[in-house]
């Protein structure tokens, strides 16, 4: 029973691995042969920097974040190493959101700490409290750590940045909501390396700001307006001195003696830089589309998001765009339209470039939620859920934060909205949106095969059934056709 007991952990463990998304860790012995489920617990989110070769495989798992003592704030560009006597050292990456994890460790004594983290001291994982320079613990056979926290320390006091935000004449910009300063700096290690990453953020009062918990990297800044969708005219991402061009701005570093750089003040304005334009139109019938949100971003940033929607005829313009590399998205959802993305390159050399899109027809997917008694139920508060067409190329997300289209119906707003997603394309899915507290809509998706997943925010409450047509389809896929909304579904809930 205890052997059996063991292999089901050992499966469960493999299929939460598979689904945390994490990319394959390297391993330093190649030539070693290891069997299919040692391979699924020797992935790891993040990237393997070096391990000792006298390692042995095992089934215990260590995971956790790295996070600024200061502020809790996630540390996505640390490193953590595992040490034994026994077995060596295996030093590991941490995500872009701080997470590190180990897998396949065998049983024994360990100690485990950041490494070379830079701007951080390096901190011990030390859960009874010891006064060891390198407190060890103890993992048992098959024994899983997690929901570990290491909290680091800056290796000498936050540096500081402080400046204004003004206007064209060089006035403080007040009595304007929304705008915010942006710290970026590049990263060098995970996934996305290369890409730009925030590590800070500050409001402006008076249209002075002051950013006090950076650890000493370099660091590019940028305004942007957090309210920009729901405005008619905002200010577009603006970085320092005062350009819309990455290019063109300047990079601010640190000396040695610096704990605080002032009067770095940032030059706002509307117009001057390249221009986008281009139309949104229905593409079997080519009429254009109004009202939908077209927003971009530097296809290596993700949060320098700036939004324009499309008039009467189906135009839009940006007029104040640096060179680089973009992602448009163009979401016309609450109209029924697939949300569409594209990649747009703007050289040094152009003052002007052109982007058109083409939306196709979605279809809906509805319904009501009832308990197991097909009573209505209403949801509560923090239910979610959405539907997922099964695609050929996967795109992946960089992020969770909507920015919805202030034009779509208030219950809407969350499904008709701009998420951070890598690639170009359709979307392949769309979030549950609720019109009354026991009805849901899955608005304007492409036809295909088709999962609805929907998770209720009572407590104790679970799924107990998605049924279509006296079918159930909670762990099965439908195939869907253009232009045939899906109505009627019913999701039950017990609790």
């Amino acid at each position: 029973m205890k052997v059996l007991k063991g292999i089901l952990t050992l499966i469960l463990i493999s299929i939460i691995a598979a689904m945390s998304q994490a990319s394959d860790i390297s391993n330093s012995r190649p030539e070693e042969k290891v069997d299919r489920t040692s391979r699924t617990l020797l992935r790891s989110r993040g990237k393997t920097i070096s391990r000792s070769d006298n390692w042995q495989d095992g089934y215990c798992i260590i995971r956790g974040t790295v996070v600024r003592n200061v502020d809790f704030n996630r540390i996505g560009h640390a490193k953590m190493s595992l040490t034994s006597q026994k077995y060596g050292t295996w030093i590991v990456e941490v995500e872009d959101n701080g997470v590190f994890y180990f897998g396949n460790i065998p049983a024994g004594t360990y100690s485990l700490n950041s490494f070379n983290t830079e701007g951080y001291k390096d901190t011990y994982y030390n859960p009874q409290d010891q006064t060891a320079d390198q407190p060890t613990f103890r993992l048992k056979e098959r024994e899983t750590l997690q929901g570990i926290r290491i909290a680091l320390d800056p290796e000498r006091p936050y540096r500081k940045i402080a400046g204004r935000i003004i206007d064209e004449s060089g006035n403080p910009i007040t009595n304007y909501n929304g705008l915010r300063v942006c710290a970026w700096t590049q990263k060098l290690q995970g996934r996305r390396k290369g890409h730009y990453r925030q590590i800070a953020v500050s409001g402006a009062k008076d249209g002075i700001y002051e950013l006090n918990t950076l650890d000493g990297r370099d660091v590019y800044l940028m305004v942007f307006d957090w309210e920009a969708a729901q405005k008619d005219d905002p200010y577009p991402p603006t970085f320092y001195p005062g350009t819309p061009s990455r290019a063109k701005a300047t990079l601010i570093t640190f000396g040695d003696e610096d704990d605080v750089i002032e009067n770095i003040d940032i030059r706002m304005k509307k117009e001057g830089g390249k221009i986008l334009e281009g139309t949104v139109t229905d593409k079997e019938t080519g009429q254009p589309i109004s009202q939908a949100m077209v927003t971009a971003y530097h296809s290596d940033m993700f949060y320098d998001l700036f939004p324009t929607y499309t008039d009467e005829k189906g135009r839009y313009k940006f007029r104040s765009f640096g060179d680089g590399e973009y992602i448009i998205h163009a979401d016309a959802r609450h109209k029924g339209y697939v949300k569409h993305r594209q990649f747009v390159n703007i050289p040094q050399c152009n003052t002007k470039e052109r982007l058109d899109f083409q939306l196709d027809q979605g279809i809906s997917i509805s319904g009501r939620f009832v308990d197991q008694e097909q009573n209505e139920l209403a949801i509560k508060p923090r239910s979610s859920g959405y539907a997922s067409v099964k695609t050929e190329n996967r795109t992946g997300n960089a992020s969770n934060f909507p920015v919805p289209n202030k034009f779509a119906p208030p219950y809407m707003q969350k499904a008709s909205t701009v998420w951070y997603n890598l690639g170009q394309g359709n979307s392949s899915s769309a979030f549950m949106c609720f019109p009354t507290e026991t009805t849901f809509l899955i608005p304007a998706i492409p036809p295909g095969e088709t999962s609805i997943f929907f998770r209720p925010g009572g407590k104790g409450e679970k799924v107990k059934e998605i049924l279509y047509q006296g079918k159930t389809i909670l762990r099965n896929k439908m195939e869907t056709e253009n232009g045939k909304d899906l109505k009627d579904i019913t999701i039950v809930i017990k609790g």
